[in-house]
């Protein structure tokens, strides 16, 4: 108990408190209070002393330096590729030298007969080689990048006549330097849908939310491609690009000759057009071409193998359990897929009176015909019963009251009381 004793006077943080009220003096001796203390260590106050004996050895960081390079994330190329045919004069060893006269990063792949496929690293590189070969007259065809890209919106609801005004609209209500086309319809009508090419950057979002255009009711959509035809070049008209990336020989729509479209001298009545992909008699445009059958057959089959490698299908295991046989599993199968039908009360009651029938039969195991003869009775009887009241069924059900279901009964059932 001395332990716990001390002096007040001792205590140098007692002196600024307030005195007892009992009047005890400082001489006296007196209990200190009792202060609570945590004194368990958490996990964040101890530190564990951890050493690494192979820390001084002079080949760690030059180990760790070629880690990080061979472990280097490869960056995905989003750059498309550019197609060079090589006609004329132009040869692996010119396209080669002209490249590299602005680029040093890029690679050469033969994918047939004179087609070369050039593929950059940057959208920078990209367009570098894309200028010189324009420059120097190439024959080539290359896609748009996705810094390229534009969106596209279609509205619907405005007629012709403000067709050719509608840029300047657009322009007064904050979408200024947008590029109108006239989308061409199947069937004829006032009020055709229009193609709008919007600046790159601008917020889709926010044109789609315009109702009113020229005080007409508008509905804007995002345009979507049609992927069934496929994509066709209006210069070369070949299949797979478009023209904007096309620097090709130039061939005719509705001939063979390599002109313009709007240059060719043969009119709509100087006889059938002349397909300049298949040599058949139809326009080069056609839905119907044989060779663009075979380009949608090609890009689907692609397409289908692309979405099997993504999404690889799912089959069943075979499993082979002794005893079973085609037979067993297909006629289980028949049976689970058959619906049984709901069991109602007169089912209830005819399988409850077959099966006590049966038992008095056994039990008595009798042969004498009148008892027989009765028994018969008094089952069929019980099955008229039941005949009358499954009939009866939808008339009780239309009973308001309860009275008018005892008159209902008693009409079908009185004879039998």
């Amino acid at each position: 108990m001395d332990k716990f004793l001390t002096r007040s006077s001792s205590i140098p943080n007692l002196v600024n408190k307030r005195p007892r009220e009992d009047g005890t003096s400082s001489d006296q001796w007196q209990q200190p209070k009792r202060f609570f203390t945590n004194s368990k260590e958490t996990s964040k106050d101890r530190e564990i002393p951890t050493n690494n004996r192979y820390r001084g050895l002079p080949v760690d960081d030059q180990t760790s330096e070629f880690y990080l390079k061979a472990t280097k994330k490869k960056e995905v190329n989003n750059t498309p590729p550019i197609i060079i045919e090589l006609l004329g004069d132009c040869t692996h060893q010119k396209i080669k030298d002209l490249i590299l006269k602005h680029i040093k990063d890029f690679h050469m792949q033969y994918k047939g007969r004179n087609i070369v496929r050039v593929q950059c690293y940057s959208a920078k590189n990209h367009q570098l080689v894309k200028d010189c070969l324009l420059k120097e007259n190439v024959a080539f065809h290359t896609f748009t990048r996705k810094d390229e890209k534009s969106p596209k919106a279609v509205i619907k609801g405005l007629p012709k006549s403000v067709h050719d005004t509608l840029p300047t609209e657009l322009a007064s209500i904050g979408f200024p330097e947008c590029i109108v086309s006239k989308i061409k319809t199947l069937r004829p009508t006032e009020y055709p849908p229009v193609l709008v090419q919007l600046p790159r950057g601008t917020d889709m979002t926010k044109f789609k939310q315009i109702k009113y255009v020229m005080n007409c009711v508008v509905e804007i959509q995002r345009y979507k491609p049609n992927k069934k035809l496929g994509t066709q070049c209006f210069r070369c008209q070949g299949f797979g690009h478009a023209s904007r990336n096309c620097n090709r020989p130039v061939r005719c729509v509705k001939c063979t000759l390599a002109h313009p479209t709007w240059e060719c001298p043969k009119k709509e009545n100087d006889g059938p057009a002349r397909c300049c992909n298949c040599q058949d008699n139809h326009p080069a445009n056609y839905a119907q071409c044989q060779a663009r059958l075979q380009y949608i057959e090609r890009i689907q089959s692609k397409r289908e193998t692309l979405r099997k490698a993504v999404i690889p299908e799912i089959t069943n295991p075979k499993i082979n359990l002794p005893g079973m046989s085609w037979a067993k599993v297909a006629s289980s199968g028949k049976k689970d897929q058959t619906r049984p039908r709901p069991v109602t009360p007169v089912d209830v009651a005819k399988k409850t009176l077959l099966r006590n029938t049966a038992f008095s039969q056994h039990d008595t195991n009798t042969s004498d015909p009148v008892a027989k003869t009765s028994q018969d009775f008094e089952a069929s009887e019980m099955l008229e019963i039941l005949t009358v009241i499954k009939s009866i069924k939808k008339e009780f059900a239309k009973c308001k009251t309860f009275m008018d279901k005892v008159i209902l009964i008693l009409t079908h059932l009185g004879h039998y009381v």
